[in-house]
């Protein structure tokens, strides 16, 4: 697992929420499911689930995969903070595995 820095440029390519999938639902935590055309260093970048930006919590959790030149990926992000005034993920922390 690898902590993901924080300070990597914003995408071009921003997140479909229509691909944002609940998988569970409890007590206010959602697990999300995406299905990304984009690779995890676009994903991590800050504002990438702008678009989806009121339908997540801080505490969420996506599990998310995508298909690579080098096979299958999953990778799991955490949603630390919303800020719905500027529509814009201020931090994620994202582990990746198979990366």
């Amino acid at each position: 697992m690898m902590k993901v820095n924080e300070s990597v440029r914003m995408p071009e390519e921003k997140a479909d929420p229509k691909e944002l999938s609940v998988l569970a639902y409890a007590n206010g935590f959602t697990l999300w499911h995406y299905r990304s055309p984009h690779a995890w260093d676009v994903v991590i970048s800050p504002g990438y689930f702008d678009p989806a930006a009121v339908m997540l919590r801080a505490g969420d959790k996506i599990e998310m995969g995508w298909i690579g030149k080098d096979g299958h990926h999953h990778m799991a992000l955490v949603v630390r903070e919303v800020d719905l005034e500027r529509v814009e993920k201020k931090v994620w922390t994202a582990y990746a595995e198979g990366c």
